[in-house]
């Protein structure tokens, strides 16, 4: 498998991706509510999206739960940083 063969790079990518999310998290993080959203998505075998993406050359969201929805995992990956509500 690619990521086994890959480590390095894989660990590298996360790290940063994890760098990204906190530096995305405003003063007033939800807590509790993000968590909840999160514990949904694995229940039922989904993934968490960042409607406005947080790692984008055009715009940066924040890490909230405003800005959080559940999505197939095949969804998500097509959407991508490239694709956002009222994206110019």
């Amino acid at each position: 498998m690619w990521r086994d063969k890959n480590r390095g790079h894989v660990r590298h990518k996360s790290k940063l991706r994890k760098l990204s999310v906190k530096k995305a998290a405003p003063i007033w993080f939800e807590y509790e509510m993000v968590k909840k959203v999160y514990e949904m998505a694995c229940f039922y075998g989904f993934e968490v999206d960042h409607i406005v993406p947080i790692n984008s050359d055009v715009v940066c969201g924040l890490h909230c739960h405003a800005n959080l929805q559940i999505l197939h995992k095949e969804i998500n990956g097509s959407k991508s940083n490239r694709h956002w509500p009222d994206m110019p």
